[in-house]
Formats: C-alpha cells, sequence, structure tokens
C-alpha cells in the first residue's frame, strides 16, 4: 500500500498529485444532494441545475501544478475508508491546535453518571456530536469537558439568551468570576478569557472580527444547538477552528430541512446519546403532559392557499388579535394553570407585541400578576427582574417569545407552559418547548410536568397526530370549560 500523508487542522489536508480516481471518490463522498432543491422542483417552482448539490470538499491553488484537496474534519471515516479502497494507508500529520496547559476551577456539582460517560467519550473521540435530550444537563457536561481537557476552550452559539445561561452557569457551576469570562458579542466589549470564551456565532462571522488572528487561540471548541451549524455561515466559521476537541451537543441534531449531513461533514457522527426515554425512565427528567385546548378561530384563506404561497406572518397577525382567542388564553392560564396552582407557569408566543399585550394589558385587566420575558438589551432589566419574581413565586405566569424563552433558560421549577401561537409541523421546535418544562426541581419537589396549547384546530388539523407522534402519545385534548371543571373538582 501506498503513504497517503494526511495534514489534519481546522480541516483534513491532502497533497497534491493523488490518482484522478482517488480524488474524484473523496469528492462524491463529501457532496451531497440539497434537499431544497428537490423541494422546490416537485413544488413546480424553477431552481437552477447547478444548486442541486452541496459540497464540502475545497480545492486549493485550483489550475496550478501543486492543486491540493482538503474535507471537513467530520469526513475522516470516510477518507479513511476511500484511501483503503484505493490502496493507500494514511499517515496522520497531527497540526490541530493544544494550547499550553490551563488550570480550571473544581466542579461544584457532581455530574450524573451519563454525563461522565460523556466526558469520557469526548475525551477519546475528540470530536464529535453529543445527543442529550432538553433538560439532561448538556451544558454542565460541556462546562465539564472543557474544564477536564485543560485547554482554553470557546462556546459558540446563535442565542444572547443562551449566552447569558452559560456565563450564570459557570458561575454557579466552576466559582468563575463573571469578569474572567471572556464575551464575544457583538456591540460588546470583546474580551478572550484564559480559560472558557463564550461567543455568538454572528460576532464571530462579521466582518470586523478577526476570526482568523483568534481561531489558534482554543484547544476546545464547543458549539450548542449543534444543529445550526448547517446554516452557512456557522459552516464558515467553525470551519476555520483547529482545536483538538470540536464537540457539537444537541438535543437532535437532525433538521426538517434535511441538512443534518453538514453537521457531520463538520463534527463527525455521534459518539454520545442518552434517550429521553431512558432520562424519563431513570428520573432525571419529567415526562411531559400535552393538554391541547381547541380554539373555533378559521383562516380558510391560508388553508386554501398552496403550500409555497401562505403568508405565515399575516396568519400570525390575525391569531394574536383575534378577540375571542386572546379571551381564551386569558382563561385558560388564569382559570386553569393559576387556579390549580400549575404555577410557575410560562407561556410563548411568536410576536413581542402578543406577549407584552397578553402580560401587561389582558392579564392585568383579568386580575393576574404577570411578568415580561422579552429578549433584547432594552428588555434585558425586566427580563431579569420578572425572572427573578416568576421563580419566588411573585408573579404566577410570565409571558415571553419562542426566540427569548424558547431556548437558552434555565427555570426547572416552572411545572407548566402554554404555547400560545402555533409551530407547525416543527419537531426540533417542540422539543424545545417541552425541555423548558421537564426539569425537575429538588427546591420546588414539583411531580408533574404540563404543556398546554392553544390549538387552531380548523388551521391546523394534523398538529394532533403530530404531538401525539413527538410525545410518545401523552396528548389530550379538552375544551375549556371541561378543563376548569376537571381542575375545581
Amino acid at each position: 500500500m501506498h503513504d497517503l500523508p494526511v495534514v489534519v487542522d481546522s480541516r483534513l489536508r491532502l497533497p497534491p498529485g493523488l490518482p484522478r480516481d482517488l480524488v474524484a471518490a473523496l469528492k462524491r463522498v463529501c457532496t451531497h444532494d440539497d434537499p431544497g432543491y428537490r423541494k422546490k422542483r416537485a413544488r413546480g417552482y424553477w431552481a437552477p441545475s447547478g444548486t442541486s448539490r452541496i459540497a464540502t470538499w475545497e480545492v486549493h491553488d485550483k489550475g496550478t501544478v501543486a492543486e491540493s484537496l482538503s474535507l471537513p474534519r467530520g469526513a475522516t471515516a470516510r477518507l479513511r475508508e476511500q484511501a483503503r479502497a484505493h490502496g493507500f494507508r494514511e499517515r496522520w500529520l497531527d497540526r490541530r491546535v493544544t494550547r499550553p496547559r490551563v488550570e480550571w476551577p473544581p466542579f461544584r456539582r457532581e455530574l450524573r453518571y451519563y454525563q461522565d460517560e460523556i466526558l469520557e467519550a469526548c475525551m477519546f473521540r475528540e470530536q464529535g456530536v453529543i445527543r442529550l435530550p432538553t433538560g439532561g444537563g448538556k451544558s454542565l457536561a460541556a462546562l465539564a469537558l472543557a474544564a477536564h481537557a485543560r485547554q482554553p476552550a470557546l462556546v459558540v452559539m446563535r442565542n444572547s439568551r443562551l449566552l447569558d445561561q452559560w456565563v450564570r452557569g459557570a458561575e454557579k457551576d466552576l466559582g468563575m468570576d463573571r469578569a474572567e469570562i471572556g464575551v464575544l458579542e457583538g456591540g460588546k466589549k470583546l474580551r478572550i478569557g484564559q480559560r472558557l470564551t463564550v461567543a455568538l456565532q454572528q460576532t464571530l462571522y462579521s466582518a470586523s472580527f478577526p476570526l482568523d488572528d483568534v481561531a489558534h487561540l482554543f484547544g476546545t471548541v464547543v458549539v450548542d444547538e449543534v444543529h445550526q451549524v448547517a446554516a452557512k455561515t456557522f459552516q464558515q466559521v467553525i470551519d476555520q477552528f483547529p482545536a483538538r476537541y470540536r464537540i457539537g451537543f444537541s438535543a437532535d441534531e437532525t433538521r426538517k430541512d434535511g441538512k443534518e449531513f453538514l453537521v457531520y461533514d463538520q463534527f463527525g457522527g455521534v459518539i454520545y446519546e442518552k434517550t429521553r426515554q431512558s432520562m424519563e425512565a431513570e428520573g432525571w427528567i419529567l415526562p411531559v403532559q400535552v393538554v391541547m385546548v381547541p380554539t373555533d378561530f378559521r383562516a380558510d384563506w391560508y388553508v386554501r392557499a398552496a403550500s409555497g404561497e401562505r403568508d405565515w406572518n399575516v396568519l400570525l397577525d390575525e391569531l394574536t388579535t383575534d378577540v375571542a382567542r386572546n379571551d381564551l388564553i386569558v382563561s385558560l392560564l388564569r382559570d386553569v394553570v393559576v387556579a390549580a396552582g400549575d404555577t410557575p407557569a410560562i407561556a410563548f408566543s411568536h410576536r413581542v407585541d402578543h406577549a407584552r399585550a397578553l402580560a401587561d394589558e389582558h392579564l392585568f385587566e383579568a386580575g393576574v400578576r404577570c411578568g415580561l420575558l422579552l429578549g433584547g438589551k432594552k428588555e434585558l432589566t425586566r427580563f431579569e427582574e420578572d425572572r427573578v419574581q416568576l421563580l419566588d413565586g411573585a408573579f404566577p405566569v410570565a409571558t415571553g417569545t419562542y426566540e427569548a424563552i424558547g431556548t437558552g433558560i434555565d427555570m426547572p421549577a416552572v411545572a407548566a407552559g402554554a404555547m400560545v401561537t402555533p409551530i407547525g409541523s416543527n419537531r426540533q421546535f417542540f422539543g424545545q418547548v417541552r425541555g423548558r418544562i421537564c426539569r425537575t426541581s429538588e427546591s420546588t419537589g414539583k411531580k408533574t410536568a404540563t404543556l398546554y396549547v392553544i390549538w387552531d384546530r380548523h388551521v391546523f388539523p394534523r398538529m394532533k397526530s403530530d404531538f401525539e407522534k413527538w410525545n410518545d402519545g401523552r396528548v389530550v385534548v379538552r375544551e375549556l370549560g371541561d378543563l376548569v371543571r376537571e381542575r375545581a373538582a
């Protein structure tokens, strides 16, 4: 067999002059059908033929004698397989970044047994995807990895609220001072921490950020909600990091658009998984009961429109301003959730104005004290104040947007949630919302978790069957009046 030198840094880099059949094979295994192209063509839309495939290989010094090929790091197994099939044996030249050892403070919390298993898998495999249900402690496991690796670590995400949650987690679980945690977030003073740095992907991608100058500063790179790496800009960011440890965490890395292959190309396959069902059986998280409350709202124009011509924003305008529908939401929260003591509770909407109107107008007028949890810098002070009052019991309920509280919020005491605007057929989105409710709470000793869903049955008739499939059949439909009587009894 012939030797095949492979340089490993941020990518897998191959030498020039390889046999054409080997180069063609390597390109083939890093070229994927674009699901979006197929969907467009199936619906009768025009799509350029050149957009039917997505390639993650790159040619360097194209057109020169030294032209060479590189593959994404997650394609290591495919490279090995094709090399052996063509008579080559790899000779790996490891140029990944391992920084001088840094000491991390000891953990203040004991890891669960499966978090120890995650740590072992990450240290042994050094790159890959961790699949762990929301509420299972992904952030704690990732912090444990960073501390155990004794490397400067970068954690990348796309949500400011999630970033804040990471900072709080490092303060709580490692005793780190906020001032020593590096933060790379647009609009703020950018700083890199000696041990831990948290960053927004948008900041790393921005033209003004010197990514080339800092990519080599980290020996560990962690991506939270790794399914988002399939976005083109996220791909371009992660592909720059030559860190020895490159790990992605997600409750489910598969995507509605079918592009999870881009996640695997960057990180490799799943190296550890623990299912939601096993975690429920072992008592680490609570099974969530979904209660669907039907409405009489209609939007026949939306139902009759072709799938590619439905205006989601117009539908949301009508949903969130419908008087009868908002009255039902208020009654559900006041007469069912609050009256039965299923508190603290949070209600999710797509619209900022809708969440604000529910909290400051509708529920206020109905005699229910309600907090407001919105994203953005202008809302930060009220968000923190209302979050504390919600968890202290001063507010029985709080409203917010899916974007602000659907991810990155760790409030295990929350006993119930209410989805007051629809999420369509987005299974992953449903899992994120369920994850806000399923956490166990030692402080309150909560035993049950309930997710109420305002169900516009005339607009989304399949929603019940979708939720049954996603939630192991734990779905019931109750008219509001029946719920009120049941809770009163």
